[in-house]
């Protein structure tokens, strides 16, 4: 399994590829290609499909905050994940899991009184010290 998230900018979206490359990977149009299915309590997650890479002028990436819909599962809430490559599986499913298939199963709701759970980070960046050599910046 080769995982790879290309970007630091929050939300973008992660490369997932189970089976390996078929072809060259050069693009995101070809990263969709060959991108693994994501499936979370049966649905699936879909990503951009190859039509938005065919209309564009340019090949390039995208500028601008991305919608990755793995970002959106609660990591506290999986019960299970399950890393589906037999070819068998993979055809009930569908042809989008042609590549592989990760099945997220979450945990179900519970009754009685409502919780509300909050995690925070944060950090703080320091203007790097920089050191004149030869009376240059």
């Amino acid at each position: 399994m080769y995982i790879q998230q290309p970007s630091n900018e929050a939300g973008s979206m992660q490369n997932i590829i189970i089976r390996g490359a078929s072809t060259p990977v050069f693009s995101n149009e070809d990263v969709n290609n060959v991108r693994a299915a994501i499936f979370v309590n049966g649905v699936l997650m879909t990503s951009s499909h190859n039509f938005a890479y065919e209309t564009k002028l340019y090949k390039y990436n995208r500028i601008g905050p991305e919608t990755d819909f793995l970002n959106f599962v609660d990591i506290s809430a999986i019960e299970s994940i399950e890393v589906v490559k037999d070819p068998t599986r993979l055809a009930l499913l569908g042809p989008l899991a042609a590549n592989g298939a990760i099945l997220i199963t979450t945990l179900g709701g519970k009754s009685g009184n409502r919780e509300i759970s909050v995690n925070s980070y944060y950090g703080i960046n320091q203007k790097p010290s920089i050191t004149p050599v030869n009376g240059q910046v």
